[in-house]
């Protein structure tokens, strides 16, 4: 995975804790002041009631006396009543919605008012059969209410619906604390999420990023002192993992060279070349065998050197005669011409019947699917061709390949010393 992907994906990440933390905020809010106006028109429900039943207790201790108080006294304690019981249905009314909000607005902090639905139903239900017991005992005359007998039935049901109103203002106030400790853990949750999510970031950049990159740096300066060869772990796809990758190869083709330039010292014998090729281009190029043919005076080929050594003996014939049309002065051809010759399916060859022996052996003994051959250099009228065979049939495909075609002048000008 890509390092832009890996930092979107975080970023993302991010983000979504970021729109998780803003619908938790304005969610909260609407609930914080749903909450508190509940509780607020509970605790007033709680004030109004106990209000009634103290007027209803003051009207029962100084009832008018006389004619000529009368009217004056149950009018006044008539509007009082009236003010009272409207502010009950007021609050009444005001607690019914609060309780709709609060039942549609606590989905992330799991919060139920369960318990307040069922206060409220119970203290609904007895405050409507106390309104209706009310209105019954008071009259419909506005001007001769029955305040004696209203004042009575508050007496009578008031401490009744105190009672429940108390249970309603608890359940609300357990609520209310139930949602500050919800609110906290959730806002406590988000808080170590962020903080989570920070550490895996900078963790997974240190590790993906910072250190590999300090390695490389460090890598390189060794081999810049002159350590050529060294090799990085280059794990995954990322562009660090690709930067690496081009390092390993950069430094393993610099070393390649120069061991090839410090093993083709003029002077060193056909047997020596081939085995410098082998060892040191072998692994690298997937080459399974290499082998010297030398052009001869009379336009002859001889197969003058091998590696390993020890293939040499399965040969029986170590020399063709260059005919006209085969094999041989095909290859005599290339060197003369200093031509590479390629043949990337030795299966598809066709031999003719006039190719020598070393020619058939050639493509038996070696095993290979394809074969390079480099003319070498012209020294004292020696011209001869160097062979890298491979199993494989991708000897020079891909980069690998692009470098191998590059050394061939590199091989050509270096060999071919010895006398």
């Amino acid at each position: 995975m890509k390092l832009g992907t890996k930092a979107t994906l975080f970023g993302l990440l991010l983000v979504l804790i970021a729109l998780v933390n803003l619908i938790f905020h304005n969610q909260t809010a609407r609930l914080e002041q749903q909450s508190t106006l509940m509780l607020a028109s509970a605790e007033s429900l709680e004030r109004d009631i106990q209000n009634l039943q103290e007027k209803a207790q003051a009207y029962g201790a100084n009832a008018p006396r006389d004619y000529q108080s009368y009217y004056r006294d149950v009018a006044l304690y008539h509007k009082e009543f009236q003010q009272t019981i409207a502010a009950l249905e007021s609050d009444n009314k005001s607690i019914a919605q609060h309780l709709v909000d609060l039942n549609g607005g606590s989905t992330l902090l799991q919060l139920s008012a369960q318990h307040i639905d069922a206060s409220y139903q119970q203290w609904s239900e007895r405050f409507n059969i106390f309104l209706n017991s009310y209105h019954e005992a008071i009259g419909d005359d506005e001007n001769e209410p029955r305040l004696e007998w209203a004042a009575q039935k508050i007496r009578e049901q008031g401490e009744g619906l105190e009672a429940l109103t108390g249970i309603l203002l608890k359940n609300a106030d357990e609520y209310n604390q139930l949602r500050q400790s919800n609110q906290q853990k959730f806002a406590l949750a988000l808080a170590l999420a962020v903080i989570v999510v920070s550490l895996l970031f900078t963790v997974w950049f240190f590790v993906s990023v910072i250190r590999p990159v300090k390695r490389l740096a460090e890598t390189t300066n060794k081999v810049a002192e002159g350590n050529f060869g060294l090799q990085l772990s280059a794990k995954g796809s990322d562009e660090v993992a690709e930067v690496t990758g081009a390092f390993n190869s950069l430094s393993v083709r610099i070393d390649l060279i120069l061991k090839l330039l410090d093993q083709l010292e003029d002077g060193v014998s056909e047997q020596q070349t081939v085995d410098a090729v082998m060892s040191i281009c072998g692994e690298y190029f997937n080459v399974d065998w290499v082998g010297m043919i030398i052009l001869e005076k009379d336009k002859n080929l001889r197969l003058d050197a091998a590696s390993p050594a020890s293939s040499l003996k399965r040969w029986f014939a170590k020399s063709a005669v260059a005919e006209e049309g085969n094999l041989a002065e095909f290859i005599c051809q290339h060197i003369v011409e200093k031509r590479l010759w390629l043949e990337s399916d030795i299966d598809s060859f066709s031999l003719q019947i006039r190719d020598s022996r070393l020619m058939r052996e050639l493509m038996r003994n070696t095993h290979a699917h394809s074969v390079l051959g480099i003319p070498l250099g012209d020294t004292g009228n020696r011209r001869g061709m160097l062979l890298l065979a491979s199993k494989s049939q991708d000897l020079l495909e891909g980069k690998r390949g692009e470098l191998l075609m590059k050394l061939t002048p590199l091989i050509s000008q270096r060999t071919m010393g010895a006398a």
